[in-house]
């Protein structure tokens, strides 16, 4: 179970407010093109070649990069685990919305791994 459906389970939050709140976490997520490009791996033709690649297809930016040997699998893992980390922390837009107070998200964050835990057990 993930954080904003524990949310939702105990009434904190709603289906809609958590869909919305992950919808903006997305919004917020920086482009695997632009981070290749910051990082060097990719230049702008090069990110221009996969766009229009991407196009025509239903693949993934990072997926057509390696496929057009633009990128090796490793720099893009590295990528994503980059992009990953730029992402605006659920918690952080939750309290940012007044949807939660800081206090009562701490404690249910405190709660959620205490379950987690002693599920892993």
């Amino acid at each position: 179970m993930r954080f904003g459906s524990f949310l939702v389970q105990k009434k904190l939050l709603s289906e809609e407010q958590l869909l919305e709140l992950l919808e903006q976490q997305q919004e917020t997520r920086v482009w695997l093109g632009r981070l290749a490009f910051q990082h060097g791996f990719l230049d702008l033709d090069q990110i221009q070649a996969v766009l229009d690649a991407q196009s025509r297809s239903k693949q993934r930016f990072g997926e057509l990069a390696i496929e057009l040997g633009f990128l090796s699998a490793e720099r893009r893992d590295a990528l994503l685990a980059i992009q990953e980390k730029s992402n605006v922390p659920l918690g952080q837009l939750i309290v940012e919305s007044g949807l939660i107070d800081v206090e009562t998200l701490s404690d249910e964050l405190n709660a959620f791994h205490a379950l987690r835990e002693a599920r892993a057990r």
